[in-house]
């Protein structure tokens, strides 16, 4: 960012909007003895400008254009010299695609400024035979008081004309694209650069010994120079101290500077990508000045860094003109037709930062913005919003169906299973009302599950479409749900934005099957009903099929590492029991069984509710295990970037001993090297295996989410304490491998416990600010996930841990027909002491809970 500004000085602008100009575009020149600036731009209108012609105004008045000429092709380049013979007179060329004319400018002075006379008489012309790209002017061949004109185009030809008869013409060799080329009068040279990145040098003399096409092979440059990069500009400048012709060439990312010779006098690195350039000599130094993509000009002499200034738009050409006896103006035009004369000037524009506001801020006011801003976007969209926000159901007409019948699997997975995997047909049957521009379908589903279509976009519809989508398990871990999401997002024909998600279920078949009931299991989970308890022939249809239904019903998922879950109804008493030796098999069939319930006793007042203490222990296990694995994975990973940075090291030393040609030093790097690769080889096969597991305890934690989220929808709690419950289990395993789930949790109880669930008025008045911080262990978050449920039980129609009354029942040798047993309590002892020890405090504590 440079401190200063190039500062104004005349500007003007060319009248169409349409007219285009590029590097070749402007020239400064002595037409009688003072300085114009002549223009011409692609739509074919030459202009010629004299800044403050006869006037001591400040900016740009009518008689500051002399003339305008205006030609039916574009103008290519302009450019000046002796070309008519017999004057030394000095000449516009304008070249055209086809056409080369020189013209003479005149200008009669009146009396007065109105009397001002001045037009573009047109002298000679020559047709070019071939489309032209540029020209350069000089006494070529070393003539005196006249100069000739060489012509490049597009496909290399060189057309040599002197003055106003033709002279000759050559071809370039190997000539693909041409770029820019000049004249050096010292050595009588011409410098072309091209495709090839390459400078090459062919003097006069040779180029009309080649006259003819079929010559071109014989041309042989006289010095070449590699430069390695593309030419964007390149100028010569005549050091008359030194007798020396400096060739300037601006690359994509080099300034080099060359004698006639092809010798090289310096290269300079830019820091920027430059885009054009303009050299001259000052005391005995090359001056360059390089303008940036950042609208920055860049002054140098030679490769120091003087100077900087920038520049409030972006020119094309830049030139050095004399106005109004101030030397060095440097006049600028951009590719639009901004003409501008300006002056280096040193008034700093420095940001200056406005003073930080320390006052409180009014959270009433700022809200108030918020809504007036709210209403102003809603009524910006006007009508069709609010018609799409009413009617979005109306508008575009989506129905999911979910197959009932299976099919095998036909994907290749990451199970081990072949016979028994299937896979679901989900179809989207799309039927807008009013056309739509754009429709999007999302299907989301939990791990282990996998879409193979998961994504579908929908262009220009504006008539029935359907869509279809296999799900089907991939992996063998635990299924936390067989619900999945359909996530629909559309742009209406007006561009109004929607969104909406519909939630579905697989079918059970898809990720389990009948097994053999298990007698005993190490976790248990119980449901009470106020219904007569439903024969589980009638809840599980789709599952058994035998005529003589089971009392228990045995459930195995497909996955191998599941273990079986167990559904023993009870006779005597309006309970249901879950039972397996794996808490996170539960998860679904769990789910299952509440939706079939529900969906069973649709038209009857049903209530489910978990009559015990909720499984905290199991929970704490789970989290335990999740904690101690992400802990384990990253100090892995720790540690594989230390054997990283080592073998670097190793190797930097590796390389200095063979600069010494040593091969007896060579030997203790070398086992070193040997040793840290072997290192590195482990511990990158330990952290595979480990972030495997990592992913089973992170799917076996949802699992737990799951079922904790089950349990506490059939709570009679409110509905808002029990929506923050949700939030606290809800997460995916995206989540999870992102974020560190227990400091979040730490977090949340504590908000919990002084905000909803607090015990009086004082402790939520207490509420601090969030910190979240690495944790260490786990111990603090237990503590208070037992105080939530703790309170979450004094709150609703649930036990507190510590209470009996309610109890589940076991299955026994004796009682295999399905009968249930009284059992203790569901939780840990662990558990119990922790509600013990709480029960204790609010007693000593002597302080109400107090409702939300």
């Amino acid at each position: 960012m440079s401190l200063f500004k190039i500062r104004e000085l005349w500007t003007t602008h060319c009248e169409s909007e349409d007219e285009v100009f590029d590097q070749n575009s402007m020239i400064v020149t002595k037409l009688d003895n003072t300085e114009f600036l002549v223009t011409g731009s692609h739509s074919g209108v030459l202009r010629i400008f004299k800044p403050f012609n006869g006037s001591d105004e400040s900016g740009f008045s009518a008689a500051d254009l002399l003339a305008e000429k205006k030609y039916e092709q574009p103008i290519l380049q302009v450019g000046s010299g002796q070309l008519v013979s017999g004057s030394h007179q000095l000449q516009l060329a304008v070249l055209q695609p086809r056409l080369l004319s020189v013209c003479n400018v005149n200008v009669k002075q009146g009396i007065s400024e109105q009397g001002t006379e001045s037009n573009v008489e047109e002298l000679y012309e020559h047709k070019l035979h071939q489309p032209a790209v540029s020209f350069v002017i000089g006494p070529f061949g070393g003539v005196q008081n006249r100069d000739f004109i060489c012509v490049l185009c597009i496909d290399g030809t060189l057309c040599f004309f002197e003055q106003e008869s033709e002279g000759f013409m050559c071809m370039l060799p190997d000539c693909l694209l041409p770029g820019p080329f000049v004249y050096v009068k010292e050595g009588d040279l011409f410098v072309t650069s091209g495709g090839k990145w390459m400078l090459e040098s062919y003097r006069f003399k040779h180029l009309s010994e080649a006259e003819g096409k079929k010559r071109k092979a014989n041309l042989t440059p006289s010095w070449c120079y590699n430069l390695g990069e593309y030419v964007l500009d390149m100028q010569t400048v005549d050091d008359r101290g030194n007798k020396e012709t400096w060739i300037n060439v601006l690359g994509e990312r080099n300034l080099f500077c060359l004698n006639s010779k092809g010798k090289l006098k310096f290269m300079k690195r830019l820091e920027y990508t430059p885009v054009l350039l303009y050299a001259f000599i000052c005391n005995d130094q090359i001056v360059s000045l390089v303008m940036s993509d950042t609208n920055t000009l860049f002054v140098y002499h030679n490769t120091t860094l003087k100077w900087s200034a920038k520049l409030h738009f972006s020119p094309i050409c830049l030139r050095r003109a004399r106005i109004r006896n101030l030397e060095g103006v440097l006049v600028f035009i951009s590719e639009e037709g901004r003409l501008e004369a300006c002056y280096l000037g040193t008034e700093p524009s420095l940001f200056v930062a406005p003073p930080l506001t320390l006052e409180e801020e009014d959270f009433a006011k700022l809200e108030d913005e918020l809504r007036k801003a709210q209403q102003m976007m809603k009524n910006s969209y006007g009508d069709c919003l609010k018609i799409s926000n009413a009617n979005v159901d109306k508008e575009l007409g989506v129905d999911i169906k979910v197959a009932s019948e299976l099919k095998p699997c036909s994907f290749q997975t990451l199970l081990n299973i072949t016979d028994d995997l299937q896979m679901c047909e989900v179809t989207a049957d799309v039927s807008p009302q009013i056309p739509f521009e754009e429709v999007q379908i999302t299907t989301v589903v939990h791990t282990p599950f996998t879409v193979d279509n998961p994504v579908t976009f929908l262009t220009n519809i504006n008539e029935k479409s359907t869509t279809q989508c296999k799900i089907y398990l991939n992996a063998d871990y635990e299924v936390p749900s067989l619900g999945f999401t359909t996530v629909v997002t559309t742009v209406s024909s007006v561009g109004i934005p929607r969104a909406f998600v519909k939630s579905h279920v697989l079918p059970v078949k898809l990720v389990c099957k009948l097994d053999e009931a298990q007698k005993e299991a190490e976790h248990k989970l119980t449901l009470s009903v106020n219904q007569d308890v439903v024969p589980l022939s009638a809840l599980f249809q789709d599952l058994i099929n035998s005529e003589k239904p089971p009392n228990t019903l045995g459930i195995k998922p497909l996955t191998p590492k599941s273990k079986t879950v167990t559904i023993v109804p009870a006779k005597s008493t309006q309970r249901y029991r879950l039972q397996a030796d794996s808490f996170a098999s539960i998860s679904f069939v769990l789910e299952q069984m509440i939706y079939r319930l529900q969906a069973y006793y649709k038209n009857k007042d049903l209530e489910i509710s978990y009559g015990v203490s909720y499984p905290i222990n199991e929970l704490f296990s789970h989290v335990q295990e999740h904690f101690e694995m992400q802990k384990e994975v990253s100090t892995l990973k720790e540690k594989l970037n230390q054997f990283n940075t080592q073998f670097r090291l190793f190797e930097k030393r590796f390389v200095e001993k063979l600069k010494m040609k040593n091969l007896s030093s060579l030997s203790n790097v070398e086992i070193l090297l040997t040793n840290t690769h072997y290192e590195i080889l482990n511990t990158i096969e330990m952290l595979e295996n480990k972030e495997k597991k990592l992913i089973e305890a992170q799917v076996r934690l949802l699992c737990c989410f799951c079922i904790f989220k089950q349990l506490i929808s059939t709570a009679d709690i409110d509905e808002k304490l029990k929506e923050m419950l949700f939030s606290l289990f809800s997460g995916t395993l995206e989540f999870l491998q992102h974020q560190v789930w227990e400091e979040t949790a730490d977090t949340v109880t504590g908000y919990l416990l002084k905000t909803a669930l607090s015990k009086s008025e004082k402790d939520y008045l207490k509420v601090s600010q969030a910190t979240f911080q690495d944790l260490k262990d786990i111990n603090a978050l237990k503590r208070q996930f037992t105080q939530v449920f703790e309170r979450l039980a004094s709150r609703g129609k649930v036990l507190q841990s510590g209470g009996g009354t309610d109890a589940c029942k076991e299955i026994t040798e004796e009682n295999q027909q399905g009968e249930i047993e009284e059992m203790p309590q569901m939780g840990s002892q662990i558990s119990e002491k922790h509600a013990r020890l709480l029960s204790a405090r609010n007693r000593s504590a002597k302080q109400p809970l107090t409702g939300l």
